[in-house]
């Protein structure tokens, strides 16, 4: 059985496709996430997985800044590839920034691109992709099959990368589920020693601070942000202290960060944000230089591509 369910005290219940509900489960010490039909035959009844910021082609920029590895794009493509035999899931979303690089390619991202698409899409029936906003021109190296979107609803859950504005289709899910801030949480030790580890960040919504933007955002409604696939990046410690999350959900309060729970990848309950917190002035001053994705030319958050289906898409 799986070790947690982020999701227990409202598992499918008025979902905003109750006919076609998901169960929200994390795959057991992973940073990827299933989505299980509940009782539902057919051709749609399909088995999701979900990954977020694979970062492609990461490895291109860190060479700039001193730091040279070789290409992970085939170590990635391997773990992906056994979690999805692992799982027995028929479809595959990648939740936005599947390259690293913003506004073009560099090399190994146009070399390697494809091939990784290629093999995806010979393991699964259905390969989806959520625009990010590093992932300016990806339709130039997807293969035919691969689905762009902007946003996608499946059943009761909205899926958007997070570093902009989703649509009232999305809020309208029992969940909303998110990649972009590359969560992690650091432990600082009385020697200052720092620590990070990946995580999850499960928040409620906030009804007033939705209502400002939505007129039928779901109430009860829960956001879940993804940990990174990627782990060259540096991440975002949620629970530095001064610490600005990115996208407009969570900067602006839509989901509601301090009585956020907190979950390592293997399941690991660590308790609400707010009872988390750690003060380290310098790492702030470096995190905010960084990002969550590490060394890049990026434009402001939010002012990414936004290439897709117009309008997203809903099942």
């Amino acid at each position: 059985m799986w070790p947690w369910n982020p999701f227990p005290e409202n598992h499918i219940s008025d979902a905003c496709d109750i006919l076609h509900p998901m169960n929200v489960i994390p795959v057991p010490g992973e940073p990827l996430l299933l989505l299980e039909p509940e009782g539902r035959d057919g051709p749609k009844a399909q088995t999701v997985l979900v990954v977020a910021d694979l970062h492609l082609g990461l490895e291109a920029s860190l060479r700039k800044v001193g730091m040279h590895l070789p290409s992970q794009t085939s170590a990635r493509l391997h773990l992906l590839l056994k979690a999805l035999k692992r799982t027995g899931a028929e479809r595959l979303v990648l939740l936005g920034d599947v390259k690293h690089t913003i506004g073009g390619f560099s090399r190994q991202e146009r070399e390697e691109l494809p091939r990784f698409f290629e093999e995806l899409l010979s393991k699964v029936k259905t390969l989806d992709v959520i625009i990010g906003n590093h992932d300016g021109g990806l339709k130039e190296v997807t293969p035919e099959g691969v689905t762009l979107h902007k946003h996608l609803v499946i059943g009761n859950v909205g899926l958007t990368h997070g570093h902009s504005w989703p649509p009232e289709e999305v809020m309208q899910c029992e969940h909303v589920i998110m990649g972009h801030d590359h969560p992690t949480v650091m432990f600082l030790d009385e020697l200052g020693q720092r620590s990070f580890y990946p995580c999850w960040v499960k928040a409620r919504l906030d009804p007033g601070k939705a209502g400002d933007r939505y007129k039928n955002a779901r109430p009860g409604g829960t956001g879940l942000v993804l940990p990174a696939f990627d782990d060259l990046g540096s991440g975002t410690p949620v629970n530095l202290e001064g610490v600005k999350l990115l996208g407009p959900l969570l900067a602006n309060g839509v989901f509601e960060l301090a009585t956020a729970t907190i979950h390592l990848v293997d399941g690991t309950f660590l308790g609400e944000l707010r009872d988390l917190k750690v003060t380290d002035p310098t790492l702030l001053r470096e995190q905010e230089e960084l990002g969550p994705a590490g060394p890049v030319a990026s434009p402001k958050d939010g002012d990414g591509p936004e290439d897709g289906k117009e309008g997203g898409s809903e099942e």
